[in-house]
């Protein structure tokens, strides 16, 4: 296999797995995965749980669920800006011609 091949087959699984990863706002727009609209949101909804956790005697079990929802929030939030800084990169290999157009 080339590596002309080989790229283009990167790109396609990259531009399938970025229209995979559409996400619904608040507001109900639909944003990127990665769009930092999106990692902001994240970090509001992880400050109000958060809050909410902290109100919460140590014995009930809403403190609990909302610990499991705080973790969970935190993971998604981690994997918005890792794939987030990973099109950056990408995105500035494109700009510095390291991906050159007769490539793609």
């Amino acid at each position: 296999m080339n590596e002309k091949l080989l790229r283009q087959i990167i790109r396609q699984e990259l531009q399938m797995l970025s229209e995979a990863r559409m996400m619904k706002t608040r507001e109900g727009s639909r944003v990127e995965y990665t769009s930092e609209e999106y990692i902001t949101e994240l970090e509001k909804d992880l400050e109000e749980l958060v809050n909410m956790r902290k109100r919460r005697s140590m014995r009930e079990r809403e403190r609990y669920v909302l610990s499991r929802a705080v973790d969970h929030v935190r993971a998604s939030l981690k994997r918005a800006k890792r794939a987030n800084e990973t099109q950056a990169a990408l995105r500035a290999a494109a700009e510095t011609d390291l991906i050159t157009d007769s490539e793609k």
